[in-house]
């Protein structure tokens, strides 16, 4: 249901009037809406926003935005009032807000993120404070950052959030801001990139500095200035190799949580796979924020971001010929090729949540037409079947299916699932991704077989021609391992570079 409505707004005013106690010229405005329904709070605040000096213009730049639907900072609005005389020359300042209640699910929470926002606008202002009137510029400005710059800032403006929370007794607030955002990287959240929150790499700092500082907390001490400075003397303490390394975590962390892995398996695979020393560090912090056990792996056969990508590539092509062993084998009994659509329609059905490992249904369906067109059971259809979907598999390279994962993500971080329609969106960006369309779209209208074929009893000469499946299933021209006997586990693989 979400939080009302009336108690974020009065969040908003008290946060505007501590800022306007410390920072004169500074107005911030809050636009508080109900998800879906920011226009309606628009008109209700119209009246306050044209009350402001600039407010006219700063009323064109929230419309602008009004069919968005996230909590944002827009950016600060200058416009400079006076402007042919001189002596009243002055420029009006704000900063504006969206604030979307139905985010959060407590008061505390919304505070925390709508402090976090504050942040970046104290800083766009600080920067602007050192100038001149004439030097000020004119219209929205908003925040420039690389992705590097965008990360440390985050970072210091979780720490300025979360300290000001501890300033006004909402104690432990260090500690549970950091959880959330160690948590968040453990999660699929749509719209939610995990990798430019580190707050998590410097919760202990935090602690240190904050516990330093309290001490000397006065009444007529400037709490948001010190709050600012407590964040800054944090910053300088993270460099880009520091954000680097919680990258290298969070990224690899967020592809598995997009595939459905848990929290524990999550942290477990950093942990005991990894090569890098760095992901491990910030897995083992993680852990320790959230009070998780990681556990040793008894699965070395899932995809696994942490490792290199050679052996992932060897997991992918030992899973598809297993898929098409499986299939072959029954096809080669049952006269029909009913077992590598249902392969072929299980592997899409994985790949509508972003599961790229083992996907080889265009090889499965290639090899099911020759069926279609011939007599199933004899030796040479067999063989032009296992021809023709080793040929396809090895035709979709293990760099092109990463490609794929990598874009898979992306999309559904948007929001938008995985269908037809948004194959056929990133195919036209991307054609090498041309035949998960087709493959995709070849199992939209097949029905699967309720229940897994009944057992058949072996007849008198069809234990040979199952042997020779199993056989011709095996025989890739290209690839000439045995990967049923001498197949390599992770454990065993060469450090990554």
């Amino acid at each position: 249901m979400g939080l009302e409505r009336a108690a974020i707004d009065h969040t908003c005013n008290v946060i505007r009037r501590q800022v306007q106690e410390e920072y004169k010229d500074l107005t911030l405005v809050f636009v508080v809406h109900k998800d879906k329904k920011r226009q309606e709070a628009l008109d209700l605040e119209e009246l306050n926003i044209l009350s402001h000096k600039c407010g006219k213009a700063a009323l064109d730049v929230f419309k602008k935005q009004k069919k968005k639907n996230k909590t944002s900072f827009l950016g600060l609005f200058f416009e400079t009032k006076g402007k042919f005389l001189s002596f009243f020359k002055h420029t009006c300042t704000l900063g504006l807000f969206f604030v979307n209640v139905d985010e959060y699910e407590t008061v505390e929470e919304a505070k925390e993120h709508i402090y976090h926002l504050v942040w970046h606008a104290l800083e766009l202002a600080e920067i602007y404070s050192l100038e001149g009137e004439d030097q000020k510029p004119e219209g929205l400005v908003t925040p420039q950052y690389s992705p590097i710059e965008l990360a440390k800032n985050n970072l210091m403006a979780d720490v300025f959030a979360a300290v000001m929370q501890e300033f006004q007794e909402h104690k432990g607030t260090i500690e549970t801001l950091a959880q959330r955002r160690a948590q968040y990287a453990l999660k699929p959240i749509a719209h939610y990139q995990a990798e430019k929150y580190p707050y998590p790499i410097a919760m202990e700092t935090t602690k240190l500095v904050y516990e330093d500082l309290a001490g000397s907390l006065k009444a007529k001490t400037k709490v948001i200035h010190l709050s600012l400075q407590l964040a800054q003397e944090v910053g300088t303490t993270y460099d880009a190799q520091s954000i680097k390394q919680w990258w290298a975590f969070s990224t690899r962390a967020q592809e598995m949580a997009w595939m459905g892995f848990d929290h524990e398996h999550i942290l477990s695979t950093a942990l005991f796979t990894s090569e890098d020393p760095y992901a491990r560090s910030t897995a083992y912090l993680v852990s320790e924020a959230l009070d998780i056990e990681p556990k040793t792996l008894a699965d070395l056969t899932a995809y696994n971001p942490f490792t290199d990508q050679e052996a992932n590539e060897r997991l992918h092509n030992k899973a598809c010929d297993e898929a098409y062993r499986s299939a072959i084998s029954q096809t080669a009994l049952t006269d029909d090729y009913d077992d590598l659509m249902d392969e072929a329609y299980r592997q899409n059905k994985k790949l509508e949540e972003g599961h790229i490992l083992g996907w080889c249904a265009h090889a499965l369906l290639e090899a099911a037409n020759i069926f279609k067109n011939s007599n199933t059971g004899d030796e040479k259809t067999l063989t032009e079947a296992a021809a023709t979907f080793h040929r396809a598999r090895a035709g979709l390279t293990w760099e092109t299916m990463y490609k794929m994962s990598k874009t898979l993500m992306k999309t559904r971080r948007q929001g938008r699932a995985i269908n037809a329609k948004t194959l056929e969106e990133i195919s036209k960006e991307n054609p090498e991704f041309s035949p998960f369309v087709s493959a995709f779209k070849a199992t939209l209208d097949y029905k699967p077989r309720a229940k897994p074929p009944a057992e058949f009893p072996i007849l008198p000469g069809e234990q040979e021609r199952m042997k020779m499946a199993k056989m011709l299933a095996m025989n890739n021209p290209k690839d000439d391992r045995d990967f049923g006997s001498n197949f390599v586990s992770l454990e065993e693989e060469p450090e990554e570079a």
